[in-house]
């Protein structure tokens, strides 16, 4: 069975500077002082975590049109398997969610890589 791994475009896959730092642009606008940042590592991670056989979900509160967006903008689409909206509600008994990433854990359990922070929210 394949991992799923699930990430989130705004400060998470891209950074924004400027302005109204955090606050997610709509279709069509860049501007009023943003200025988005790709997150190299993650990036990284997204190749090796798709190379080890992983399933790759995109997701934004943004929207779906937004993650797609961030997906060619940031040169991942062809490792992504599904794209969507910011899940509403998730329902498992055993469900863990994480504010802040550590890939170092996240490999010695399922990968045997030596890790670092990819994310922090």
């Amino acid at each position: 069975m394949s991992k799923v791994i699930c990430i989130n475009v705004d400060g998470t896959l891209i950074f924004w500077q400027g302005e109204n730092p955090g606050r997610v642009p709509r279709k069509g606008e860049l501007g009023y002082g943003e200025l988005p940042t790709i997150n190299k590592k993650l990036i990284e991670e997204i190749k090796f975590f798709k190379r080890a056989g992983s399933e790759i979900v995109i997701w934004s509160g943004g929207g779906k049109k937004h993650a797609e967006w961030a997906c060619e903008f940031t040169g991942i689409t062809k490792y992504v398997d599904f794209i969507c909206s910011k899940p509403y509600l998730l329902i498992d008994d055993k469900f863990k969610w994480l504010d802040r990433v550590e890939t170092e854990t996240i490999h010695a359990k399922h990968y045997s890589r030596a890790g670092h922070v990819i994310a922090s929210s």
